[in-house]
């Protein structure tokens, strides 16, 4: 019995040895894990950024749904804010009434005592009050809140909650960082924020309820502003804008779908970044840049801009139209900026920020307005 037992001991440990790693074979699992994870990690990679593509056209696709069901409801109107200025305190009463939270009697007057412009101002500050509880922002002047901020008509319109996810790319993450807590970026924590915020509530309180999908200026202004027309026109930097002649005139927020004559080639919402695809975003002016854009046939396609050099017969080479100067739309050229961002923006080319670089408009500035293609066909020339 003791031999067996003995024999039994040492079976097994002879069993133990014959299992046991030595520390060679076990830098090479090491070494077998490590490599799996090099080439699974990249694999992974590509499908997440697959995904933030796939609700990034989603929240597009969303906006141009609900602009279709606005329009329908009222008569064929395009979604843009549509409060008027001058108007007499009744009609203020009915469209700026003070809400549970506080009284809009600033409001009234801003719009009342202004043109089209300060009125739409007026509206854009009520939304946020009504649908994100922001009573203590103020009346803001000298602001165009159309550019960044015509969503909030949509988000109105919806009854959502603000700030909401739908209208910031899923690859915008200074965007959906400022979403997380408004308040926390009144008071500057969350970097990087744009110049003259986080000193507390006040106009630059509105950053967080921007989009990352800004409309064209054409669906909310006159596509010409030669005299005596007036329009929305660029104003030489890449985030400054003008009207030319008077807003006060009943034309802002007045397009209708109807007003569209290509809209598979028409742009109507676009991302002013490309995102997907690049390691940093990129400024959608650039030549090479692919863009998520809405259209107004309610496709979400990608779209390479395209240079910007036009041929010896007048036709962009490249993907889009180069675009109109709306302030004088019987010339030739189209509208040109400088493109300084500040740290929460696209860098230029090189990595840089407020260098200066000089843009085309493209898109943003289609020539002859609603009328006109962007894509896929030749730019329409006003004839007088």
């Amino acid at each position: 019995m003791r031999a067996r037992h003995g024999q039994t001991v040492r079976g097994r440990h002879k069993a133990f040895q014959l299992r046991a790693f030595t520390l060679i074979e076990l830098l090479v699992v090491i070494a077998i894990i490590a490599l799996l994870i090099g080439i699974l990690l990249p694999a992974l990679g590509k499908a997440k950024s697959t995904g933030r593509l796939v609700v990034c056209k989603a929240n597009i696709r969303s906006l141009l749904q609900a602009s279709a069901s606005y329009a329908s409801e009222f008569k064929d109107r395009q979604f843009s804010f549509t409060v008027l200025g001058g108007r007499d305190a009744a009609y203020y009463g009915q469209l700026l009434p003070d809400q549970p939270g506080g009284s809009n009697a600033l409001l009234r007057a801003q719009a009342q005592g202004g043109d089209d412009l300060a009125a739409a101002s007026a509206q854009a500050v009520y939304i946020l009050r009504t649908r994100g509880d922001r009573y203590n922002i103020l009346p803001i002047n000298l602001w165009i809140p159309h550019v960044l901020y015509n969503h909030l008509v949509l988000q109105d319109y919806m009854a959502a909650r603000l700030p909401e996810r739908t209208v910031a790319c899923a690859e915008d993450r200074v965007r959906l960082n400022w979403q997380s807590d408004p308040r926390a970026f009144d008071q500057g924590l969350l970097q990087p924020q744009p110049a003259g915020s986080g000193g507390g509530p006040g106009p630059q309180s509105r950053w967080p309820y921007g989009s990352t999908y800004e409309t064209v200026a054409s669906s909310y202004s006159p596509d010409r502003g030669d005299a005596p027309r007036s329009t929305i026109a660029q104003a030489g930097q890449h985030r400054s804008y003008q009207f030319t002649r008077n807003v006060r005139n009943g034309l802002l927020g007045r397009r209708r779908n109807a007003d569209v004559n290509f809209p598979s080639q028409k742009v109507h919402l676009y991302d002013s970044s490309a995102r997907h695809g690049y390691k940093r975003p990129q400024w959608y002016s650039y030549s090479d840049s692919k863009v998520t854009i809405g259209f107004y046939d309610a496709s979400v396609r990608m779209k390479v801009t395209g240079p910007a050099q036009a041929n010896a017969g007048g036709v962009n080479p490249g993907d889009a139209n180069e675009g109109q100067n709306p302030g004088q739309p019987l010339a030739t050229t189209p509208t040109t900026y400088a493109y300084n961002p500040e740290t929460w923006e696209s860098p230029v080319r090189g990595g840089g920020f407020a260098q200066g670089t000089t843009m085309v408009g493209f898109y943003r500035w289609t020539r002859a307005g609603l009328q006109g293609a962007d894509f896929d066909g030749k730019e329409f020339r006003y004839l007088n």
